[in-house]
């Protein structure tokens, strides 16, 4: 769990569009519980939404706070970090192929095959 740690404590809040742990290990805890990353006047903090039942909870941490809530959660209480789809617009076409459209995979190299870490 300390190398999740580490990582999260460099990545989050880089390229963060949120984060969702789901799948609770055993009942009477949230459904799920999502952080989303906004600035606020004394930098970047994140919102935790908790979910429970049909009411939902919120609370805004820090990015430490965050990730120590993340790694505490997934130790503990949920068996996953949900799958992460990322989608980029722009304006122009930045890869400039002329496509209206690109599918990017991340793929092995050495075999072709996709490499299947959760990212879309």
């Amino acid at each position: 769990m300390e190398k999740v740690r580490e990582l999260l404590r460099e990545q989050i809040g880089k390229t963060t569009i949120y984060a969702i742990v789901s799948n609770p290990r055993k009942k009477g805890i949230d459904k799920k519980v999502v952080f989303r990353p906004f600035m606020e006047k004394g930098g970047l903090r994140f919102q935790k939404e908790r979910f429970a039942g049909n009411q939902v909870f919120h609370t805004n941490c820090t990015k430490e706070e965050t990730v120590e809530e993340l790694c505490d959660l997934l130790e503990k209480d949920y068996k996953q970090l949900n799958d992460a789809y990322v989608i980029f617009i722009t304006e122009t076409d930045v890869l400039g192929y002329d496509l209206p459209k690109y599918d990017i995979k991340r793929v092995i190299a050495q075999n072709g095959q996709d490499f299947k870490d959760g990212s879309h």
